[in-house]
């Protein structure tokens, strides 16, 4: 419970402390964006936070170039979404939500996008009405009229990431090169980022990317703390780890198994469970397709892979209905564990004035690392 206190206190502080940043430097922004050259702008990552980036400044450069290690990805649709889950994106085969307010502004970005999430799939599910919660000892409530407000859409990540990507593959003057960024193009005389390195996807030849202006969106292990390193510019950097480890598998119900359950949402977060016993969320997402995740806390509370040995760890609130559920539904994808959640905090806000080069923004994880059972990283992207 400690971790998890410290965990949200940064998530909070993070935000409080990135919204007075960007609110402190949108006037200059607005005094320099004229001196900028509009020709270029290189976007390195293509996970949700590089893809809305291209999106943004495809607006406002003649060319907007995405490299992506995995390339430009597949955007056909398909009845096994998992899948398509990306090799960076460790994470991809797990539960994934984006919050109302994360999807009200992909939906701007790209009109329509939430409707299109849900005629091709997506579950539309109240967290209200359709959820059934234990929270720390408490079964909470399921009242029979609920605002549209609290309507969440729940999909796989891979779901999601083909829809935003086709959006952004549409854009006449945006393009995804297949390759692995390296570091930044710096020029120390007068502190400025001018492009980045990259290596193919041969993995053999070192290529010069040329841009007016470069945003890092390489997630986790970013070119940053390579580059910034090489340069005398390191930040500091805050580190929370709750030694959490997560284990996640898919099934699929028959319609008398889905009738019986009653809900499109279950999750169990019991406090202080006994030793070994985990926190878990069961929930629908595309294509009639339910994921269920364990989460444990500290090293001897990892949640295990083994079909035995996760029945006889589950305990608390809904453990009979459960059980049903890992017995008698079709799995449909193997146990996959997770483990290396720790919480990040690059704090390019503390950097000195003049330190942080020009023409060089980061986002998403390359900032901020969250720990995802919370739901909050995409949004925060």
């Amino acid at each position: 419970m400690e971790a998890t206190m410290i965990t949200l206190f940064v998530i909070i502080f993070a935000a409080i402390v990135t919204w007075r940043t960007l609110r402190q430097s949108s006037n200059q922004c607005r005094h320099e964006s004229a001196k900028l050259p509009r020709s270029h702008a290189v976007v390195v990552g293509a996970g949700f936070a590089g893809l809305l980036a291209a999106r943004v400044l495809s607006d406002h450069f003649k060319k907007v170039t995405i490299i992506e290690r995995d390339g430009a990805g597949d955007t056909a649709a398909t009845a096994d979404s998992l899948s398509q889950a990306r090799r960076g994106v460790p994470q991809g085969k797990f539960p994934h939500l984006i919050i109302a307010r994360g999807l009200a502004i992909i939906d701007d970005l790209f009109p329509g996008v939430r409707q299109e999430l849900i005629d091709n799939g997506a579950a539309v599910t109240n967290f209200l009405r359709d959820n059934r919660a234990s929270m720390f000892g408490f079964k909470i409530p399921r009242p029979t009229s609920t605002p549209d407000t609290m309507n969440y859409v729940f999909a796989t990540r891979p779901f999601f990431e083909r829809h935003v990507l086709a959006r952004v593959l549409n854009i006449p003057n945006v393009t995804i090169v297949q390759g692995t960024a390296s570091e930044l193009l710096y020029r120390p005389e007068d502190n400025c980022v001018y492009g980045v390195t990259y290596r193919n996807k041969s993995g053999v030849d070192d290529q010069q990317l040329l841009a007016d202006f470069v945003v890092d969106c390489s997630g986790r292990k970013s070119i940053l703390d390579k580059s910034l390193k090489v340069i005398g510019k390191e930040p500091e950097v805050y580190r929370v780890d709750p030694c959490a480890g997560y284990t996640s598998a898919g099934f699929r119900p028959t319609a008398e198994q889905l009738r019986d359950i009653d809900c499109k949402c279950m999750v169990n977060m019991d406090d202080n469970p006994p030793p070994g016993q985990p926190h878990w969320s069961f929930f629908e997402v595309d294509g009639g397709l339910w994921l269920l995740s364990l989460a444990g806390y500290g090293p001897n509370n990892q949640p295990p892979s083994d079909v035995n040995k996760i029945l006889a760890c589950l305990g608390g609130s809904f453990t009979d209905e459960l059980k049903t559920v890992i017995t008698t539904w079709k799995q449909e994808t193997p146990w996959i564990p997770y483990h290396g959640n720790q919480t990040v905090w690059r704090r390019f806000d503390l950097m000195k004035p003049g330190q942080w080069p020009e023409n060089l923004v980061a986002l998403g994880d390359a900032v901020c690392v969250f720990n995802p059972f919370y739901g909050q990283g995409i949004t925060c992207k």
